[in-house]
């Protein structure tokens, strides 16, 4: 079975670009995570930084051939890191996550939403960051307490934030 988020309407609008295949007009800047690193959704594959909150894009409109292109261009054009993806087969929640961020981006794009971009689906890799504690000699330690208050538990204890 192939990825519902690739064979959506949306999606594919997304990658057929404007007229000229480039980069579709009045697409949202990328999110950025609490380090500024650049969030990615499953699928990106045309550069949408932003350097001056969001009132132009990159003047790179063309279309990456592949994630790890954009990532490169990210990286070397714009000295930004990417959020470091997941790899591995989505499930299927996952997908639908991503189908529905598609076709909020085209939603905001093309004027039938507020102006802003939708959260990339956790797959992007934009997760909870984990919280340390520092040691008296400077070294990391995760905070385990923290961690757990994150995450959402079940009455039976069963983790309810993770898709299945």
């Amino acid at each position: 079975m192939g990825s519902q988020y690739y064979n959506t309407p949306a999606y594919q609008w997304y990658l057929r670009g404007d007229a000229d295949g480039l980069r579709p007009p009045r697409m949202p800047a990328f999110k950025t995570d609490h380090e500024g690193r650049i969030a990615l959704a499953v699928g990106e594959l045309f550069c949408r930084v932003s350097e001056d909150d969001g009132n132009t894009l990159c003047r790179d409109r063309r279309k990456f051939s592949s994630v790890a292109a954009l990532k490169r261009h990210i990286r070397e054009a714009h000295q930004l890191e990417p959020v470091k993806g997941i790899s591995g087969r989505m499930t299927n929640r996952e997908d639908e996550l991503t189908a529905q961020y598609w076709k909020d981006i085209y939603d905001v794009s093309n004027g039938f939403a507020a102006e802003r971009e939708p959260d990339p689906p956790r797959r992007a890799g934009n997760l909870i960051p984990i919280p340390f504690n520092i040691a008296s000699d400077g070294t990391k330690i995760p905070d385990i307490i923290a961690m757990k208050a994150n995450v959402r538990l079940a009455a039976d204890g069963q983790c309810t934030s993770c898709a299945t």
